[in-house]
């Protein structure tokens, strides 16, 4: 399979960041007022780096535009609720052989239907994982049966996914693992002000979902900048049906990822006492809002309509510090790793999403000639 890349992202989310060049390399300056002789600085080499992300209003000046496309690092802007509004790139892949092979697995039954149940059964295996390890929480005391049961279904829930005949019948087992598991995941979060009532999205209505949603749509952002550095086409995947403008294939592969770099994260930023009331901030969404877009199709929940917008739920901008900062060291932190193709490593967690886009293009170009892709799961 040859080498795999070891080039990496870094996040910048702060409004006061200058990112400039000194000594060909790049340099983030964060200045907390103009009279700040002491700014915090990091280098970085250009080589080591495959994106940058930006939250916020950050300064970037001309030089350090000129290297980052030179050195083609993909450049991404995330307004400060974490969606995404434009990105600079270098040239795409010139594969076209690679992304034909993509586009006609598209048909290929049989290689949709296998490489869905490997990524939603370990997104459920992950599930099932982080409850079990949450067994001694005090919120499960009094509703002991209710959680067990709840483990055995989900448990049930993935047999039956390596049993299914079908992708229609994966996609519905797979609703109704979520559905479960997001029952009891509320009760993961320890501190009584954190509101947690169930998944919503766009808008998140409560300091939960406004978590779960920021680090998922960053996630996801780096999973496509992953799958657009080894050529594929992030907008044709298999699990999730390919709808205009969604990025399928970084949608399919952020499922195994969600629980280990989302909910982990979001519960250690809650549990830890990181996270407090004041870091978050209600605003209105509305259908016609580039800013706070309203969606409701996502929740069953009843909402709370004002006037022409529906009430959610965002961080702040020190919320979005905490979070960055936290996601972060999440993905550096390295973890026991094993890939079929590529054997066991120890490695951080964001080279393991550039080794399974690797995984899965290797996987796309020579099933089954090779094993099918493995999602990976958590211990």
């Amino acid at each position: 399979m040859g080498e795999f890349k070891s080039r990496t992202a870094f996040i910048i989310t702060d409004k006061r960041a200058k990112v400039f060049v000194e000594n060909g390399n790049i340099k983030v300056r964060y200045i907390k007022n103009e009279e700040d002789i002491k700014a915090e600085e990091r280098t970085f080499r250009p080589h080591e780096i495959s994106q940058i992300i930006t939250i916020g209003k950050v300064d970037i000046t001309g030089d350090a535009l000129n290297l980052i496309m030179k050195e083609k690092i993909e450049l991404i802007f995330l307004n400060r609720n974490g969606k995404f509004i434009s990105k600079l790139m270098p040239s795409t892949s010139k594969n076209v052989f690679l992304r034909i092979k993509q586009y006609k697995r598209l048909e290929d039954k049989e290689f949709i239907l296998e490489f869905s149940k490997s990524i939603i059964r370990a997104k459920i295996k992950n599930q099932i994982v982080n409850l079990r390890k949450n067994a001694s929480n005090r919120n499960f005391y009094n509703d002991r049966s209710n959680y067990e049961i709840i483990i055995r279904k989900l448990e049930n829930l993935r047999e039956m996914i390596m049993r299914a005949d079908n992708i229609d019948k994966v996609r519905a087992l797979e609703g109704q693992a979520s559905k479960l598991y997001f029952k009891l995941f509320g009760r993961l979060i320890e501190p009584e002000w954190a509101v947690f009532r169930g998944r919503t999205k766009h808008p998140p209505r409560d300091n939960v979902n406004a978590v779960l949603s920021f680090l998922y749509s960053v996630i996801l952002t780096r999973i496509i900048g992953a799958i657009e550095s080894v050529g594929l086409d992030p907008y044709a995947g298999f699990f999730h049906k390919i709808h205009y403008g969604h990025p399928t294939l970084a949608f399919d592969l952020i499922e195994e990822f969600r629980v280990p770099l989302g909910d982990q994260v979001c519960t250690t930023l809650f549990n830890k006492k990181v996270l407090k009331p004041e870091d978050f901030r209600e605003n209105l969404f509305n259908v016609n809002s580039d800013d706070y877009p309203l969606d409701n199709s996502d929740s069953e929940d009843e909402i709370e309509i004002i006037g022409d917008g529906v009430k959610g739920v965002l961080l702040n901008e020190e919320g979005v510090k905490k979070v960055v900062k936290n996601l972060s060291t999440k993905l550096t932190s390295e973890r026991n790793y094993h890939n079929k193709l590529l054997g066991d490593k120890r490695v951080s967690f964001d080279k393991i999403i550039l080794y399974q886009v690797e995984s899965l293009k290797e996987v796309i170009l020579n099933y089954p000639d090779v094993p099918m892709y493995a999602g990976i799961t958590m211990r």
